[in-house]
């Protein structure tokens, strides 16, 4: 730590610096463009030079910097604010500029709100087994988002993901969709963050609705000063050498349409009033992304979907000596015999024994222990694994989450024998 050679307190202002440290910064920055002095707001920084400082620095017309620095110090208590300095003697102007600055800042704090109307893209994986193929049909509005078709197919290379090599690849299509809304923020990141937050759950959403054709962002949301977004006329090929040979002319239209279904739009809001409901949703779409390449860690996301569910149906116990919740795996296959039975039950039921061992040992279970080496017999334990168990439990967990939009589950209770 390099200490100042001296500080001057400027006291506290009753800020909470783990929610409003950007706003107040934003706002400091603000405050101080405002004002007659030439000093003007040139960054902040913390590390072993300025500790326990966060240190604010200003800079002149030159691009110089004065010596005298804003220091903040967040507490449990609010923002202690000081002054400092290192060799050069107090600059008087710069400490009311800087006193004027903090007091103005805080004062705004949660009233700089603008609305930021903004532009992005979604759409599905052109590669994997189940590339996409479809477009929208029409316009959609599910919660703040308005979805209009993109109008034109996206074009990119895909790569074989079942078996990887660099000198094969092919030439797919998706139909994206570009997405419009509004979003509020101090200023346009803060904005974007939020904005991103619940595009990403538009795309957990969509995911869960199209099934096999999961939902991503393409193009993140970008604010209307900086132009509309749009499909460009391809893609870039990223996984081959440079291709030779006659490729075919896209597709003048998609080999099917599809729309939201009816329950999505109830949805997005259930998930806006049940956070859980809308974390079981998002771990669903993990899986979702990962199963066609990393199977285990897809049946540890579609399990813990299923387990999120659980924990709203069953009253949770313990032990009394370690504290450890118990009958897990029981209230986990109670909640699997809501949607599925007989045989099916049983597989799933004993795969919550894989989805342990690749948690707590490491251990993986499909092809992604073997890459491109799928064998040709159907009962071959890698192809098991991943077309019965991890997309039964995609099925399953699917199943559980549609019920629970619906206000289909039972109310909770004791499980049964515990």
């Amino acid at each position: 730590m390099v200490a100042y050679s001296w500080t001057l307190s400027l006291g506290f202002e009753p800020v909470d610096w783990s929610v409003s440290a950007d706003e107040w910064l934003h706002c400091l920055a603000v405050c101080n463009s405002e004002s007659d002095s030439d000093v003007r707001f040139a960054g902040h920084r913390a590390d072993a030079t300025t500790q326990p400082f966060i240190e604010v620095t200003g800079e002149r017309p030159d691009r110089s910097h004065p010596d005298t620095v804003l220091l903040l110090l967040p507490t449990d208590e609010g923002l202690e604010v000081l002054i400092g300095g290192h060799e050069e003697e107090v600059d008087e102007g710069i400490v009311a500029m800087w006193a004027t600055a903090v007091q103005c800042a805080t004062s705004r704090l949660g009233k700089m709100s603008h609305e930021f109307e903004w532009t992005a893209i979604i759409g599905t994986p052109a590669e994997g087994r189940f590339g996409g193929r479809f477009a929208l049909g029409a316009g959609a509005r599910i919660g703040p988002f308005e979805l209009t078709p993109g109008g034109r197919p996206l074009t990119q290379m895909a790569r074989n993901t079942a078996g990887p090599s660099l000198s094969t690849a092919s030439v797919r299509h998706s139909w994206p969709v570009l997405v419009r809304s509004r979003h509020v923020g101090f200023n346009w990141p803060s904005a974007q963050k939020r904005a991103s937050f619940e595009l990403r759950r538009l795309c957990a959403l969509l995911s869960l609705d199209s099934d096999y054709h999961s939902w991503s962002v393409l193009e993140a949301p970008t604010p209307l000063g900086m132009g509309e977004r749009r499909i460009p006329e391809s893609g870039h090929p990223a996984y081959s050498p440079m291709p030779t040979g006659h490729f075919a002319e896209p597709p003048s239209e998609p080999e099917s349409l599809w729309q939201p279904s009816s329950w999505v739009t109830k949805a997005w809001d259930e998930m806006a009033r049940h956070p859980w409901l809308a974390h079981a949703v998002i771990i669903h779409h993990e899986g979702q992304l990962l199963d066609d390449e990393h199977p285990s860690l897809a049946l540890v996301a579609y399990v813990s979907s299923i387990e999120a569910i659980s924990n709203r149906l069953f009253e949770d116990r313990r032990c009394e000596t370690c504290g450890s919740h118990l009958y897990v795996a029981a209230r986990f296959r109670e909640t699997l015999a809501l949607v599925v039975g007989g045989n099916q039950l049983a597989r799933l039921a004993t795969a919550y024994g894989d989805r342990s061992t690749s948690v707590h040992q490491g251990r993986l279970h499909g092809s992604d222990s073997a890459p491109g080496s799928w064998g040709i017999i159907w009962n071959d334990p890698e192809r098991t694994f991943d077309l019965q168990v991890v997309l039964g439990m995609r099925a399953a967990s699917k199943a559980l989450l549609v019920l629970a939009f619906s206000d289909g589950l039972p109310p909770r209770r004791t499980l049964p024998g515990s």
